[in-house]
């Protein structure tokens, strides 16, 4: 039966709901089922919370096994040092616009084929040689252009510090520069002023040492020092193609131009010294050094004999005047002296102060006194030594290139290890400005690839001798209650700047020395630690020079040798004229190496001469008063403290030139005319 016909909505809403209601439940069920809503995206995908730990573990094992893999192989950096030293010599093209390129300045520049004559690099002269031992501070880390020697830690340590020294004609060296590339035989375009100027690229220092056979070893090039900051900058390869790998010859001659560079590579400083009984000064400074410091050595002793001389008369005149007291006091009431002397401060000519006695005073009438002490005004002091040594540095103002005196390089050897004889050669090197550009005339072709020209060799320096630091000396033997040998056996150590040694009784089979506590942690009453791990004995008094903490001595002392006493023998041996005195003594038998016995003669007066002048330096040492350490600091650099008393000397001078102008301008205004006084240069 068919509906009744009605109203649209009344016939279609159950159907309309029914629609809804489906739609809506399809909303829902995309909503909270088939969208996973509480799932995670995980590389891309969603997954729900059930499969979230299964996706995690399986990424987690994927990465791991990553991480177990050996790394990708990284490709090799090439150098494109020579593109870029190409592009900075063709300069920049411009950009923005077409312009025709100019001849010979394509892409593939052309340049012009030159031709220069190298410059002739002038011998070294005035070779000069010093060894010097001592205590200096010896840095505990790296030094490098970024960290200076002033600020890393040190501590002391014992050197040989072996120094050559030699002078370089500069004038020479420009003038030959000049007309190899800036003569006005060549075409002007073949003129440059970058080529003319030269820059010295090396100090080469070599070795021999002297052979058992008394022939000389190899040579063997020296390197810098550990205080030199220079480092691998140093390290200038031979040949063009070492250019490559590294740094190009236009950057090393600019960096090499530089001051710091320069200065440090002709003139390195040296160590800083610990002790106060040295002082580091070129070869030749350094003998006139010790030479005034052996004079007044001379000079003390000779005040201290005359003040025991004259202690002796004083009590031989006091023990008389007891005894003749009397008489004295007659001559004293008679108010005259002994004839033909007068008191002390006096002179003949008159009192203390008269004018007539002269300007140097009546003890110097006699004119042998007054040459002598007009002698000893003349001499050099040690101010004067250390003055000299200012003078000697390359300024930071000057230009090398405009010297016309000579100049003093040297370089040192801080390697040495061995005792022996040593000698050394010295040459010095400059950059080759036009090395590799083929541009070198006919004969000289085959240094076209050379980076530095050098000078030849020096002849062999005089012979240095370096002595060993630890030295033992058998001094007699002592009989035990078990009727067996001992031997008393010094060993003397050169630890920390001078000598110490230690008394060991010693049988057969033990070894010769041993760590020991040092004498003044056995005598110091109350060590205060200090720095690098010493103590400081405040206790000592009466020690030379120096500055900072009060001694600062270590608390142990090694005398190990490494040899051992095997056994106590007797023997003997003809002296006297022709040999027709036998002697009887005996000697001890000792290994180094456990293979090969030597044998050393028992008393002093039965060693060989070089062990007795060994033995007798150090007991001359060992009679010194200890000393107080020269402390470390930012600001020791040698090179500033020299040029700084060289200012200093030269202002005093000048000072005094101005008074003496002075003086001469009243005197010579009340004679009626004008000072006239030269002041040095300054």
């Amino acid at each position: 039966m068919k509906k009744k016909k009605g109203n649209f909505f009344e016939q279609y809403v159950d159907k309309i709901v029914i629609g809804i209601s489906a739609m809506l439940s399809l909303g829902l069920l995309w909503v909270f089922v088939l969208s996973n809503p509480y799932g995670q995206e995980i590389s891309g995908r969603k997954y729900g919370p059930s499969q979230l730990d299964d996706v995690i573990n399986r990424e987690a094992e994927t990465l791991q096994t990553r991480l177990d893999a050996p790394a990708d192989a990284m490709s090799s950096y090439g150098s494109r040092l020579v593109e870029f030293e190409e592009k900075m010599r063709g300069g920049i093209a411009p950009v923005g616009s077409f312009v025709p390129p100019a001849p010979g300045f394509g892409e593939n520049r052309v340049e012009e084929k030159r031709r220069y004559r190298l410059p002739d690099i002038p011998m070294v002269a005035d070779v000069d040689i010093e060894a010097i031992r001592t205590v200096v501070y010896v840095p505990m880390e790296k030094i490098d252009q970024e960290v200076s020697y002033g600020n890393v830690q040190v501590k002391r340590d014992d050197i040989d510090l072996v120094t050559v020294q030699a002078t370089f004609d500069v004038d020479a060296l420009n003038k030959s520069f000049y007309n190899s590339f800036a003569n006005r035989r060549l075409k002007s375009s073949w003129r440059n002023p970058r080529f003319v100027k030269p820059v010295f690229a090396s100090v080469e220092l070599q070795r021999s040492k002297e052979q058992a056979d008394g022939g000389w070893g190899q040579w063997e090039t020296v390197g810098p020092t550990k205080v030199n900051n220079l480092g691998k900058l140093l390290d200038v390869p031979e040949k063009v193609s070492g250019l490559q790998a590294g740094l190009g010859l236009d950057f090393r001659l600019n960096r090499f131009a530089k001051y710091d560079v320069q200065s440090q590579l002709l003139q390195p400083e040296p160590y800083v010294f610990a002790s106060p009984r040295q002082e580091w000064l070129t070869p030749t400074l350094h003998k006139e050094y010790v030479k005034i410091l052996e004079r007044k050595e001379q000079e003390e002793r000779r005040e201290e004999q005359e003040r025991e001389k004259e202690l002796k008369r004083s009590r031989v005149t006091t023990s008389r005047g007891r005894s003749g007291g009397a008489q004295q006091s007659a001559r004293s009431r008679g108010g005259g002296t002994a004839r033909g002397r007068t008191p002390s401060g006096t002179s003949r000519t008159g009192r203390r102060g008269d004018p007539q006695i002269g300007r140097l005073g009546g003890e110097y009438d006699d004119p042998a006194a007054r040459r002598s002490m007009l002698a000893k005004a003349r001499q050099k002091t040690l101010l004067d030594v250390k003055g000299e040594l200012g003078d000697v540095w390359i300024l930071e103002e000057e230009d090398i290139s405009q010297r016309k005196d000579p100049i003093t390089f040297w370089a040192h050897d801080d390697s040495l290890t061995d005792a022996g004889k040593y000698q050394y050669r010295i040459r010095i090197g400059v950059f080759n400005p036009i090395a590799g550009r083929d541009w070198v005339d006919g004969d000289q072709q085959h240094l076209d690839q050379q980076v530095i020209l050098w000078s030849a060799y020096s002849e062999p320096t005089a012979t240095v001798l370096i002595e060993k630091m630890i030295h033992f000396f058998p001094l007699a033997t002592n009989v035990g209650e078990d009727n067996t040998d001992s031997v008393n056996v010094q060993v003397s150590k050169y630890f920390l700047g001078r000598w110490r040694s230690e008394s060991f009784s010693l049988k057969s089979g033990e070894p010769i020395g041993r760590l020991v506590e040092s004498e003044s942690a056995r005598s110091a009453s109350r060590p205060v630690m200090g720095r690098d791990g010493y103590d400081d004995y405040r206790a000592m008094e009466g020690m030379e020079g120096g500055s900072g903490y009060a001694l600062m001595e270590p608390t142990e002392i090694d005398y190990e040798t490494g040899s051992v006493l095997v056994d106590v023998v007797a023997s003997g041996d003809w002296q006297g004229p022709g040999g027709l005195k036998r002697r009887q003594f005996r000697e001890i038998l000792y290994t180094s190496d456990g293979v090969n016995l030597e044998h050393l003669a028992i008393g002093s007066r039965y060693w060989p001469g070089q062990m007795a002048t060994a033995y007798d330096k150090v007991k001359q040492d060992e009679a010194k008063k200890p000393f107080r350490y020269v402390t470390f600091n930012a600001n020791t650099s040698i090179r500033k403290q020299s040029i700084q008393q060289r200012n200093s000397r030269r202002d005093a001078m000048m000072d005094g030139y101005d008074r003496m102008d002075m003086d001469g301008y009243r005197g010579s205004r009340d004679a009626g005319g004008p000072a006239m006084r030269r002041r040095p240069p300054r």
